[in-house]
């Protein structure tokens, strides 16, 4: 049986409201999300943007899948794939092949007639989410939970689980789990896309290693293809080796420009990394944290995790240090950073690091994390005592967390 692919996009504004369209020719006067086939080597991303630039004259970024549907058609299957986007131009639409388009609220699309791959879709609430969610310029955000909630195939493609869990004080945590560290990278950059369209001169709290690197390159991509722009956009990094030339292969300075800045069109000037080589090293630390404040603060903190539960270079401690400071690197740290350079004796046995506080006062703040060496340090995290010496269990105390793990990463929890 013929297997026809399509992608019908939900798009939602701002204000909440979802884009759908009414037919015309065969199954004229039925409402449907529009969309349109695949064609060859597209994802359903890709050829979601493509087709609503086609029918509508209107740019979206896609983002993720929500659900899917398979209808049996006249000998032939269809298989519609439902994607998230966000109108990036949605002042006018042009109707070049639907009759009407209606912005219209979720608690409004009862009263439409759909056709019938696109009322089985709504039948099972999926895109609307769980109780208590919203999508408000590709964020997912929630609100105040009392429980537990599981929620299947909702929000991100590949996205098999969301687990928000209440503190007690009223504190949450999201955890959204992945198949894959690439479907991490990519939910992570949808996050910061997010920002980034919905206040173009965002303050970015940024990470190295190698986890954030497929979130990189999906921004990269994003920039290329003119969904992003970053040339207002301001960067802070989280940390810097001590004693370590800015142009040598393992500087984070070095790091930064191969695996981001040269690629988008991002200021230079906008963009800062701790100085390791400071003569004067408390001014340097001094000088980062006024910068941040000067700024207006991070809008939204990348991070990753240690093996030991570090965030940034702050190291295991009797106490969570507030503001930039000078870290005395843990053997852990050194030898799970030896694979970056050609010996462990090589490895700085110091790095500059913005404090606890510092990553705390950001507004929003994301913790990526895949691979099973990082299992025991996420567990630690989310059900451990908060505790310095698992710097990461503090975020439990941010109002706007979300850690973003694959299945290796999540395997204790």
């Amino acid at each position: 049986m013929q297997m026809i692919e399509v992608a019908a996009g939900v798009v939602r504004r701002a204000d909440g409201r979802v884009l759908i369209c009414r037919r015309t020719g065969r199954l004229e006067g039925l409402w449907e999300f529009p969309g349109g086939k695949l064609e060859a080597d597209e994802t359903p991303a890709q050829c979601l943007e493509r087709e609503l630039m086609e029918e509508l004259d209107l740019r979206v970024h896609a983002g993720d899948i929500l659900g899917e549907v398979t209808r049996q058609e006249n000998g032939r299957a269809i298989h519609l794939v439902f994607v998230s986007a966000v109108p990036l131009d949605a002042d006018a639409l042009s109707l070049h092949v639907h009759g009407k388009a209606v912005w219209a609220l979720p608690s409004e699309l009862h009263q439409y007639a759909f056709c019938p791959a696109d009322a089985a879709f709504l039948s099972r609430g999926a895109f609307i989410a769980a109780p208590g969610f919203f999508i408000d310029t590709a964020f997912i955000q929630c609100y105040t939970y009392v429980k537990m909630y599981f929620v299947k195939n909702v929000m991100h493609q590949s996205l098999y689980d969301i687990h928000i869990i209440a503190f007690r004080g009223g504190r949450i945590m999201q955890i959204h789990l992945y198949d894959s560290a690439a479907q991490v990278g990519q939910a992570a950059a949808t996050l910061i896309a997010a920002q980034i369209i919905a206040k173009p001169d965002s303050v970015l709290g940024l990470a190295t290693g190698s986890t954030p690197i497929p979130t990189y390159q999906e921004l990269i991509r994003l920039c290329k293809g003119g969904v992003l722009d970053f040339s207002r956009v301001r960067s802070f990094n989280l940390d810097e080796y001590c004693n370590l030339p800015v142009d040598h292969e393992q500087s984070y300075h070095s790091f930064m420009r191969q695996q981001l800045f040269d690629h988008i069109n991002i200021d230079p000037a906008n963009t800062r990394v701790p100085d390791g080589n400071a003569r004067d090293q408390a001014a340097e630390c001094a000088s980062y944290d006024t910068a941040i404040n000067q700024a207006g603060g991070i809008d939204i903190q990348v991070l990753g995790i240690g093996r030991n539960g570090h965030i940034g270079f702050n190291e295991p401690a009797d106490t969570f240090v507030y503001g930039c400071h000078i870290v005395n690197l843990t053997q852990s740290t050194i030898q799970a950073n030896r694979r970056f350079f050609e010996s462990e004796d090589d490895v700085p046995r110091q790095a500059i690091s913005l404090g606890i506080g510092s990553i705390m006062n950001a507004r929003r703040i994301l913790l990526l994390a895949t691979g099973a060496d990082k299992a025991e340090a996420i567990r630690n995290a989310v059900y451990g005592d908060i505790n310095p010496r698992t710097q990461a269990s503090i975020l439990r105390t941010h109002s706007n967390v979300i850690f973003l793990l694959d299945k290796a990463a999540a395997g204790l929890l």
